[in-house]
């Protein structure tokens, strides 16, 4: 199942029966499911017994079966070890794992024994797939960050004042706060416009309803490239914004407005066929590419243009196309202007054979789609060594000063 796919009798049918009559027992659910699985006709009947539940248990049950089938894939998993590794649980969920025969499986058991970890991993791993890009900004001076209770609370409050005032929402904002390996995570949720919905009540009569929703903003703070990626739904004033709050309250700094030259991905070399994507060994990547560019074209009053090459083409095949249109005095590789790419890593899989493939998109001046994911990771390496990643060059002092980051609690900002 992929994560768009949940289904309550797909995930019946693929989730072990331990697991599934542990949670019913431990939720008060007096159903149970064969130690050897369930037949069709058992399917049914089951999924037809959770229907009898009341509406706030099959609402929960819904709830927490979703979340567990989001987190089982390649990247959930990982995230849940690496959590689980973090110095507030000392758990070897690797070794925990081991027993389980599917990655349904190893997140059932995390979200049954270990649901401090299945809860901070979740965050973890919703930010890993937030979509759209994150915005990178890499001038920050060496400050120390504050990671107290009371500096979280005073981050949910300028986030609040904010938005209260420029946008007449907001009212309440929470802010939960998680260190994640060398990286700090702030997630904002502040109150969105309410809404006036029909609904049906547990009686099933139809009547209106008033919800006041949250939405989110996710700081992500590296001390060791003093740098802040940001993603928030909003124009660059609004990001502009934020980052200064942000950096008002945690590094206790003014940031003013990001420089006129705060350029964080340099993208104008690869209109060459010959820019280098150097790889190494130790990265584990079979090969890299390009596959999409976007030029900003000096000679047609900045219009723009897309090149796109598919995967089963050549290497160079986006070279072959820019080749043929450069031909063309108009589209000179002089007059054109690389302001987007799309890169697609193969990494090294069993035997030295092609295994998981990453797709990633980077603009300039300063937006990516790399999250934290370890695949992520070493991408983000790869733009470093290529001299796309130019964030280092915004440092006057790239290793800091030297302090060691304050030990961040596991808080939730309530």
């Amino acid at each position: 199942m992929s994560a768009s796919q949940y289904a309550l009798k797909s995930f019946l049918r693929q989730a072990p029966p331990e697991m599934l009559n542990r949670y019913f027992a431990a939720h008060g659910i007096d159903l149970s499911v064969p130690a050897k699985g369930l037949t069709r006709a058992q399917l049914d009947r089951l999924c037809s017994d959770l229907q009898t539940l009341d509406e706030r248990r099959q609402q929960e049950l819904n709830a927490h079966f979703r979340s567990i089938h989001l987190m089982a894939s390649e990247g959930g998993i990982k995230t849940l070890v690496e959590e689980g590794n973090d110095t507030h649980h000392k758990a070897n969920l690797a070794e925990v794992f081991a027993a389980q025969e599917s990655r349904l499986g190893m997140v059932f058991l995390a979200f049954l024994d270990y649901p401090e970890i299945f809860a901070v991993a979740s965050l973890f791993r919703h930010a890993d797939t937030l979509p759209q890009s994150w915005r990178k900004r890499a001038d920050l001076p060496a400050a120390e960050p504050m990671t107290d209770k009371k500096t979280t609370e005073a981050l949910g409050q300028a986030i609040s004042q904010y938005y209260v005032t420029h946008q007449g929402r907001g009212r309440v904002c929470q802010v939960d706060h998680y260190r994640r390996g060398d990286l700090l995570y702030w997630f904002a949720y502040p109150e969105d416009y309410p809404i006036r919905s029909l609904v049906y009540d547990a009686r099933e009569h139809l009547r209106r309803s008033t919800q006041r929703p949250a939405f989110e903003v996710v700081f992500v703070y590296s001390q060791s490239e003093r740098s802040l990626d940001t993603w928030v739904r909003g124009d660059k004033k609004t990001l502009a914004d934020l980052q200064r709050l942000w950096g008002e309250v945690v590094l206790n700094v003014s940031l003013g407005p990001p420089p006129e030259t705060g350029l964080v991905y340099r993208l104008q070399g690869l209109i060459n066929r010959d820019f280098p994507l150097t790889l190494l060994p130790e990265d584990g990547v079979l090969e890299a590419r390009v596959t999409r560019l976007r030029l900003r074209m000096v000679a047609w009053g900045g219009q723009h243009l897309t090149l796109e090459a598919g995967a089963r083409q050549t290497p160079h095949a986006i070279y072959d196309v820019l080749d043929q249109l450069a031909a063309v005095p108009a589209f000179s590789r002089d007059l054109l202007r690389v302001v987007a790419a799309t890169f697609r890593i193969v990494f090294r899989g069993s035997a030295g054979q092609a295994g998981p493939v990453l797709v990633f998109n980077v603009s300039e001046p300063d937006s990516c789609s790399l999250k934290s994911d370890p695949a992520d990771v070493v991408a983000k390496k790869l733009l470093r060594r290529w001299g796309i990643d130019v964030s280092a060059s915004a440092r006057s002092d790239p290793k800091g000063d030297g302090r060691p980051a304050q030990r961040t609690l596991r808080l939730r900002g309530r």
